[in-house]
């Protein structure tokens, strides 16, 4: 089985790099883990609508394309 966590931008929080690498220590030994960061949009200083629509289009189209084929997906936020 392979697992692929996606995610936007680098971890700045110390928690999530720890839930990161808690992830990797749990799962390793029974499947292959594999952490994808996606670039980052980034914005103005103070963006309109349309701009911050638009970063997060890119963003979307950046993750959509690093699921991998055939994958069950599972959204970690609270958005969804």
């Amino acid at each position: 089985m392979n697992v692929t966590l996606i995610h936007v931008g680098d971890f700045k929080e110390k928690y999530f790099v720890d839930a990161a690498a808690e992830y990797e220590k749990r799962l390793g030994g029974f499947c292959n883990y594999r952490d994808v960061t996606i670039k980052e949009s980034r914005l103005d200083n103070s963006p309109t609508d349309a701009q911050i629509k638009a970063a997060l289009a890119s963003e979307a189209e950046r993750i959509a394309a690093a699921i991998p084929k055939k994958a069950v997906v599972f959204a970690l936020c609270i958005e969804g």
